[in-house]
């Protein structure tokens, strides 16, 4: 159907979605703009499985991207990151790990570790913190 994305990728096509929303009577389902909006948010962190947790401290796989003083998606501040190396099948030495020390434990169901992302989805679309914010309240309130 014109006028419909396959896939909402920029930042046209949520607004042209969300004004298709807000039509009488809705041409768009405000439903599926709200699961678009939430992928939207989940793209602005990389989402790590937690392979270990000890206290504290949480391992992943390599991420550079881990850093002290940011805050996790999960809710806890970073407050140390190492990278770990280990020898591959070559003996060359690899980073595999790293392990990131949280100023707080995660929950015990926690299988991901939410870290901030370089860039985010928003941002790759063209769209603020602050517009996705108001876009998602207008759909929020429809």
């Amino acid at each position: 159907m014109k006028g419909f994305p396959k896939t909402i990728a920029t930042k046209a096509d949520l607004l042209n979605c969300l004004a298709m929303a807000q039509a009488t009577p809705p041409a768009f389902p405000v439903s599926e703009l709200a699961a678009a909006i939430e992928q939207i948010e989940a793209g602005a962190y990389l989402h790590c499985p937690i392979l270990g947790v000890d206290g504290t401290t949480v391992t992943i796989g390599y991420c550079a991207e881990a850093a002290a003083g940011q805050t996790t998606g999960n809710g806890a501040k970073i407050t140390a990151v190492e990278h770990i190396e280990e020898d591959d099948a070559t003996g060359t030495k690899q980073l595999t790990k790293t392990a990131v020390t949280l100023a707080k434990a995660l929950p015990s169901d926690t299988e991901t570790l939410l870290i901030p992302a370089t860039v985010t989805t928003a941002q790759r679309m063209g769209l603020t913190a602050a517009e996705l914010k108001n876009i998602k309240g207008v759909v929020m309130s429809l």
